[in-house]
């Protein structure tokens, strides 16, 4: 007798089509070159398939960094000169990251929270905004939800091999984004719970390796560790005064938090307020993760229980991901720009430990709990469904008439001022500088 599919199954995949359908139809509505960076990497990767990291006239480029360009190398080789293609390796990392925001909950939260975790990430308008847009953003999140679960699944038992595997994830990682080390000080947190110190030590001293070996080449190529560096030192004296750097604060937590976490738009108060409210929330759900031999799950037979992971894996994890929460955080804070894309590479984290903190709260609600969470998909999902709704019709292409103009009426030794300088670098193939 066949047996009938379970409804709980149906509805998460009907969800997760939909949601997959979303961040597709988000992603056309941006054209590649737009944003100017996304033509950067992807001209860094045709330099790398050379055997160079530097811009078409042969000037080394030392920001950003190379991990997300040898991504690139072989997609945009396969691709070339079809560059929207490339947006959809970047959806589906955004929809590989959901996926793997699941599987990390469900070492913290029951099954139906960690779902609402994964629900809540997805939907989230920056994550969906920022989708199919090619620079390092997304597919960096993907990898250090998947540094993290791996951590997690590593034991004293484990096989030799799973600790280097690691090792080579987070040096990735490190060359993918500035948060990189960041994330890996944060994973070393939790392998030193997971294993001992000794361990924890040579996972952060094999991961950095490659970063430390990589900024010596931009000593020798370019006379500084990194462009991201130089500009950080150079920006960072924007707040000399403990009153700047507060405001600074507060205005990139409301944005981070209040804005791009949860939608609240609006007076600074507002986004500001509401930012603050969901870092308290985080902390707290920190705290009963850190301080719960087994992360913070109810035990078997209790209502809500999902299966408890190994002693001690939520735990070191729970410690990892607020390490990791509270570095980035720390990093924002001295730079100038408050962007509420910069919650990207926290979004899954904030979400996971913020439904922890209010799991008992909300398992006493029962089904009123399903009607705010309802609420507050709604309210992300109206952005959501703006970005998707423009991605109907053809899709559009950068500057078509303009780059097809420079094509014909410039030789190609020819210099363009041009605010989206990279964009005409590769799709006119002429040499471009900003104004």
């Amino acid at each position: 007798m066949k047996r009938r599919p379970y409804p709980l199954a149906l509805l998460v995949a009907a969800t997760f089509t939909g949601l997959a359908g979303i961040h597709y139809l988000a992603s056309r509505r941006v054209p590649v070159g737009v944003f100017n960076d996304d033509a950067f990497f992807i001209l860094l990767a045709k330099s790398l398939r050379k055997g160079a990291f530097a811009l078409p006239d042969g000037t080394p480029v030392t920001d950003p960094l190379p991990g997300f360009s040898a991504l690139l190398m072989l997609p945009a080789w396969a691709v070339e000169p079809r560059w929207h293609l490339l947006q959809l390796l970047v959806v589906a990392c955004g929809l590989l990251a959901v996926f793997l925001t699941w599987r990390l909950a469900l070492r913290f939260l029951s099954r139906p929270w960690a779902l609402s975790a994964a629900l809540l990430t997805g939907l989230n308008p920056v994550l969906v905004g920022l989708g199919g847009i090619v620079i390092p953003d997304i597919p960096y999140l993907a990898l250090s939800l998947a540094l993290f679960l791996g951590v997690g699944a590593i034991r004293t038992a484990s096989p030799w091999w799973n600790l280097p595997v690691l090792v080579s994830g987070a040096g990735l990682a490190c060359l993918m984004r500035p948060q990189g080390a960041l994330l890996t000080l944060g994973l070393g947190v939790a392998v030193w719970v997971r294993l001992g110190r000794v361990q924890s030590l040579a996972f952060m001293g094999g991961a950095l390796a490659p970063l430390a070996v990589w900024l010596c080449r931009n000593l020798l190529a370019g006379r500084t560790v990194t462009g991201f560096v130089s500009n950080w030192k150079s920006q960072f004296f924007l707040f000399p005064g403990p009153l700047e750097q507060a405001n600074h604060f507060i205005s990139l937590v409301g944005s981070m938090f209040g804005q791009g976490l949860i939608g609240a738009t609006g007076p600074q108060a507002l986004s500001a307020g509401a930012g603050f409210a969901c870092l308290l929330l985080a902390g707290h759900g920190a705290v009963r993760l850190t301080k719960s031999p087994e992360g913070g799950l109810p035990a078997p037979g209790v209502a809500g229980a999902g299966v408890p992971p190994p002693l001690g894996t939520g735990s070191g994890l729970a410690a990892g991901m607020a390490s990791y929460v509270i570095l980035v955080l720390a990093l924002h804070a001295t730079w100038p720009l408050t962007e509420a894309r910069y919650l990207i590479p926290l979004l899954p984290f904030a979400v996971i430990l913020i439904l922890a903190s209010l799991r008992t709260w909300l398992d006493k609600l029962g089904p009123a709990a399903l009607l705010l969470l309802a609420a507050q998909s709604l309210a992300l999902l109206r952005y959501d469904l703006a970005f998707a709704g423009r991605g109907w019709g053809p899709r559009p292409l950068f500057e078509p008439e303009t780059m097809a103009w420079l094509c014909r009426n410039t030789p190609p030794e020819a210099r363009i001022e041009s605010l989206a300088f990279h964009g005409v670098e590769l799709f006119a193939g002429r040499k471009a500088v900003p104004p």
